[in-house]
């Protein structure tokens, strides 16, 4: 029986990882609220919620994004890390079809992810901006073999079109919904101890710092 059965405040938390520039954010808020914004300015850590229909279970997927480590800084970046990880069932990790770099430093966000949230999770890897097809400078062969070995999902999709957006989502669920034990709700807490849970600045969407 799929232990979700029967549990209404089943949660998932998920959270983007990537490189700086590679649109984590934008794809974000395109699946949360369907808006792309290029010029959004962020807090530290932010996260939404959006409850979608698997196999007739409702998940609430709890999606995590944080600065990047050039932007925060070594110091409060690694204060942060432990916590970011803390629980993760899911993770979407995303690379810039039009830059080669994004896509080859996704060994260094898997060696983090082993590092701070163990093998058990799932991952989807998502080549994002397939809108710009002129400047494309990784095949879709390429990131698919890549996903393969490192089992993971593969999507390719575009946070300013909305293309496939959903599907990167969605297949996460789907994988996720059958062996995840259900998470309770509860305040998030720094491991630095500096806050003691999220103040919330919206209906659907919490901030730290």
């Amino acid at each position: 029986m799929n232990q979700m059965m029967g549990c209404p405040n089943n949660r998932m938390r998920v959270i983007m990882l990537g490189d700086y520039g590679v649109g984590k954010t934008c794809l974000m808020n395109r699946y949360l609220f369907d808006q792309f914004d290029l010029y959004y300015r962020k807090f530290y850590v932010e996260f939404g919620n959006r409850t979608v229909d698997v196999f007739g279970v409702k998940v609430k997927l709890q999606i995590w994004d944080t600065f990047d480590q050039e932007r925060l800084g070594w110091e409060l970046f690694t204060a942060i890390t432990k916590s970011y990880y803390r629980d993760v069932a899911g993770i979407v990790m995303v690379f810039d079809l039009t830059k080669k770099s994004s896509f080859d430093n996704i060994q260094y966000w898997l060696q983090q992810v082993h590092e701070h949230a163990g093998e058990n999770v799932d991952i989807v890897l998502v080549g994002n901006k397939v809108d710009l097809a002129e400047s494309r400078a990784i095949d879709h062969e390429t990131a698919s073999s890549l996903a393969q070995t490192i089992g993971a999902m593969y999507v390719e999709c575009s946070a300013k079109t909305g293309a496939n957006v959903n599907l990167v989502f969605t297949s996460l669920a789907s994988k996720l919904v059958n062996r995840v034990p259900v998470q309770q709700e509860e305040p998030v807490r720094l491991q630095s101890g500096t806050l003691d849970e999220v103040p919330c600045y919206g209906k659907d969407t919490c901030s730290l710092f």
